[in-house]
């Protein structure tokens, strides 16, 4: 039906684009590339051809090329997509400046582009600055010891988690390692420690290291 559409109406712009689009998720990029060209030839002001088109060059490993049809689909309507692929552009260029602002943006939606920029922001920023994301609080259980409170504040799950907690006890300041498997995203989680809580207020926790849960 597609290709009558277009035999009897060769120039309109969206039979081009659509087929452009079922070529592409049946992986045939080469040829999407083709039918975007065409119609983006009839109608240069629609973002989904330059955004797919963009997508179906990445596909080919045509970064180059990729990057200004994405660019230009968000001159015309900015989308987590366009945003979400141009970060990962420019982190494999090694510019993760420019990639951390691609996810920024990206991560503001709610589809799967979203996601997986939240995710990215995570993964890019934990190594360097795990507290961001993993505040820890010690406080005083009934029984006056101590429980360390930390809470994932990442939208994803996160897991080897290390906190270090530095106690303030009557010979001096003692450490303790403190190891949590696995934080769901949004989640918080409890360990007692099995000493007095009477030096509270001088002590403190925080968290060290983290990565992605699987």
């Amino acid at each position: 039906r597609l290709g009558r559409a277009l035999a009897v109406v060769p120039g309109e712009a969206q039979f081009h684009g659509l087929r452009g689009a079922i070529r592409y998720q049946q992986e045939r990029y080469t040829d999407a590339v083709t039918n975007f060209d065409r119609a983006i030839a009839r109608d240069d002001g629609y973002f989904f051809y330059y955004l797919n088109r963009g997508l179906a060059r990445r596909a080919l490993g045509q970064s180059g090329m990729a990057r200004p049809d994405l660019t230009a689909s968000l001159r015309l309507l900015p989308t987590s997509v366009a945003y979400q692929n141009l970060g990962e552009l420019a982190e494999a260029d090694g510019n993760m400046e420019l990639a951390r602002t691609y996810y920024e943006q990206a991560a503001q939606g709610q589809g799967a582009s979203s996601v997986a920029a939240r995710a990215s922001l995570v993964r890019m920023e934990l190594p360097d600055n795990p507290g961001k994301y993993l505040p820890v609080r010690l406080a005083a259980d009934a029984q006056k010891r101590v429980a360390v409170q930390v809470h994932n504040r990442s939208a994803v799950a996160l897991a080897d988690v290390v906190i270090r907690v530095e106690l303030q006890l009557p010979g001096g300041v003692r450490s303790r390692t403190v190891n949590v498997a696995r934080l769901g995203a949004g989640k918080a989680t409890q360990i007692i420690l099995n000493v007095n809580a009477e030096q509270l207020s001088a002590s403190r926790g925080y968290a060290v290291s983290a990565s992605l849960a699987n």
